[in-house]
């Protein structure tokens, strides 16, 4: 058995510069591929960074009865970056947080839901905060409210306007609508292109504020605290009981008619095993 893991990379071009990400795929996926063995199937995986580091874990357990099989999981390619790379047979299986457009669909791929994290407003562990309301959310993103009880400067980390997350954040209210609107046309704003970027600049810049999920905080055991909204904590049991309101639904991406082996491991997903993992790991299992 042979294990292929890449460690997660990241990107400081801004969503303006789509070539470099594709060379930065191009480049993993051919060491992955001349670095894997010959003997044994072989199923490549990538999509949405907060997806990541849990389906490392589980493909470590899911190997331990595949002998002789491999997986290689790539670093961020983003839910469109996962997808695309379906459709072109870069990958087998796509991680993606939105579901497929009627033209995706029509190129022959399929996607299958698998779990759902809530989606979290993020701080540095040593940041003392344990919440905010909706009022407080919209009196930041707005500019009104600009630093924390200490006085430090409230720092916002954005992602692009067609992001998951940007999307998650408008649809709070209308007034976090305007707000977040806001605080995407303002100058000096700091922007991140992919889930990892986006926790490295939680931990590494002093007085930021910005949004992650709660399985990549756990999976990658990330020294980032998840605040509560509205009262709320942001757990799997108040997933599952509908206390707390955002949440993040997790996609598999695959051919309409898989290989064997892809099918097996989303199977294990979908197993007792997979499900423990998944809640381990901060995502509550679903199956469509």
């Amino acid at each position: 058995m042979r294990f292929l893991i890449r460690s997660n990379c990241f990107l400081s071009a801004t969503p303006s510069r789509p070539s470099v990400v594709i060379l930065l795929f191009f480049s993993l996926m051919l060491t992955a591929l001349l670095s894997a063995p010959a003997h044994g199937e072989l199923i490549k995986i990538g999509g949405t960074g907060s997806a990541l580091a849990t389906m490392r874990i589980m493909a470590e357990e899911f190997l331990k009865a595949n002998e002789g099989d491999n997986v290689v999981v790539l670093p961020s390619l983003g839910s469109g970056g996962g997808i695309k790379a379906v459709l072109d047979g870069a990958i087998d299986i796509g991680l993606s947080t939105r579901s497929l457009v009627n033209e995706e669909r029509a190129q022959g791929v399929a996607e299958t839901t698998y779990g759902k994290t809530p989606f979290v407003f993020a701080v540095y562990q040593e940041n003392m905060t344990t919440g905010f309301t909706t009022s407080n959310l919209v009196d930041i993103y707005s500019g009104k409210t600009q630093t924390w009880p200490d006085g430090m400067l409230i720092r916002l980390i954005m992602r692009s306007e067609r992001e998951k997350d940007t999307v998650v954040l408008k649809s709070i209210s209308p007034e976090m609508k305007q707000a977040v609107e806001s605080a995407l046309s303002r100058k000096g704003m700091i922007f991140t292109t992919t889930d990892q970027e986006t926790a490295d600049k939680i931990i590494e810049v002093p007085g930021v504020l910005s949004t992650a999920t709660l399985a990549l905080i756990i999976s990658e055991k990330r020294p980032i605290r998840a605040l509560a909204l509205d009262g709320a904590k942001p757990t799997t049991e108040a997933i599952v009981d509908g206390s707390y309101p955002l949440s993040i639904t997790f996609r598999f991406v695959t051919k309409k008619e898989p290989s064997q082996l892809a099918r097996r491991f989303i199977d294990f997903v979908h197993s007792e095993i997979g499900r423990s993992i998944l809640l381990r790991n901060g995502t509550v299992a679903e199956k469509n």
